[in-house]
């Protein structure tokens, strides 16, 4: 049996009896950085935990410590496959130690097979995952303090490629970005079909500056989500808000029909239990009689006034100010005073805008740079549109099934696509006067 050791490892990344570390992921880590230099993959496997569930024991062993299963395989087929475990014994033992830190108990340095070569160490698992780690560094150590210089410049090359593309910006005196805004020509466009309910939203911070990411949002007619622009702002305050110009920019001035607009009724009830204590919000049934009366549209206005009031006095809440302010304001924000507006049932929350600053958070990080937060913004675009593209085929494509005698349902599946089409779940479109039955 011949024996292998990593040679070529500095002593200060090589393991050693008694060497301890604050927690079992930092010991892994540098278990397999160990590795990574050695020429070796590593994994975790077995453990030991007390009664309280605490791990007191843990092994990091070789990727090819064990055997493979499936040894009794037939002849040909064990010959098209590889074994990548040979029972080496190479492992670190970590063991609990005062105040949750953890030692080396034990430590086996020789493997029983050949460790990756220089050239072959790229091509181990630690290696490809190290990769990553380190691009995102050094694109971090590159971009610098140029960040937002960055993004304005890439900015620049849109607009001399599309000139539909838009965008407008303004800095601090210390030459810092404080607010941006975009709109490329697909959202643009959507803005000219779709745009007859917006929301605007401001609720997510993006990247390490903590800029908050505010999208312009709508509902196409697939009844998705889709922006029509977004912007980057430093602060959340009504100067930023002036500057992207979300009343002006929806006016009767700039060409527009007059625009109506209101509150996230979404946003103000979340605040209820914050406002009010959760004890009444959530151990009383205060918040379900409140709904009743703001989230119904069918009420008159005297109908929701006479309840709000009756709720109100049956918790003795007269003297509440948050409350009473928020009666004030009720015009912007109950439903019973735009019920008849049309298209505001498409935006009733901001439910919608939450859906589509959630979809982004996946593609984002809290730390990343502008330049990081642009590229996943761009990957996060492609991708929904590419959904729209797929849904426009197959609603080009394909026609749904008639549940009824009706030519109307026909007409139906020929003016709306297959989203909207297939919301009704009876689809009873012989209600309509004036339809006339398939021959």
């Amino acid at each position: 049996m011949r024996y292998f050791m990593p040679s070529i490892v500095a002593g200060s990344d090589v393991p050693f009896r008694n060497q301890s570390f604050d927690s079992l992921d930092n010991a892994y880590k540098f278990y397999k950085d160990y590795g990574r230099l050695g020429g070796f993959d590593v994994r975790k496997t077995t453990e030991k935990r007390d009664a309280d569930g605490t791990i007191i024991l843990k092994h990091f062993v070789c990727s090819k410590e064990g055997f493979n299963d499936g040894s009794h395989c037939e002849e040909n087929r064990q010959r098209r496959t590889v074994s990548r475990r040979c029972g080496c014994k190479a492992k670190v033992v970590m063991k609990i130690m005062s105040q949750n830190r953890y030692y080396v108990f034990n430590f086996v340095e020789l493997h029983n097979h050949p460790l990756a070569s220089e050239s072959g160490r790229k091509f181990l698992r630690a290696s490809r995952e190290m990769t990553v780690r380190t691009f995102d560094r050094d694109l971090k150590e590159f971009v610098g303090e140029k960040d937002g210089q960055m993004l304005i410049d890439k900015f620049r090359v849109l607009q001399e490629t599309s000139k539909s593309f838009y965008f407008a910006y303004e800095l601090y005196d210390d030459g810092h970005l404080t607010m941006l805004f975009w709109a490329d020509a697909t959202s643009r466009r959507n803005f000219e079909i779709y745009g007859d309910a917006v929301s605007f939203d401001a609720t997510f911070d993006t990247n390490k500056y903590n800029m908050i990411f505010a999208p312009f949002t709508g509902v196409d007619k697939h009844d998705r989500r889709v922006i029509f622009a977004a912007c980057l702002l430093s602060k959340d305050d009504v100067s930023h808000y002036n500057w992207v110009s979300v009343l002006a920019s929806f006016s009767g001035e700039n060409g527009l029909v007059p625009s109506k607009h209101r509150l996230c009724m979404w946003h103000i009830m979340e605040k209820f239990p914050i406002k009010l204590g959760n004890r009444l919000c959530k151990e009383t049934d205060f918040m379900e009689k409140m709904k009743t009366y703001i989230w119904s549209s069918n009420l008159e206005i005297d109908e929701f006034k006479s309840g709000w009031k009756a709720v109100i006095e049956e918790f003795k809440l007269e003297d509440n100010k948050w409350l009473s302010d928020m009666y004030e304001i009720r015009k912007s924000w109950i439903r019973s005073y735009f019920r008849d507006s049309s298209m505001f049932g498409l935006m009733r929350t901001t439910s919608r805008s939450e859906s589509e600053i959630f979809s982004f958070s996946q593609f984002n990080k809290q730390g990343d740079t502008l330049c990081e937060f642009w590229i996943r913004f761009e990957s996060a675009m492609h991708r929904r549109r590419n959904k729209t593209e797929r849904l426009d085929h197959e609603s080009n494509s394909s026609k749904p099934n008639m549940l009824s005698r009706w030519f109307i349902e026909d007409d139906a599946a020929d003016l709306f696509t297959r989203s909207i089409f297939l919301q009704s779940p009876r689809r009873d479109f012989g209600i309509l006067l004036g339809c006339r039955l398939r021959e």
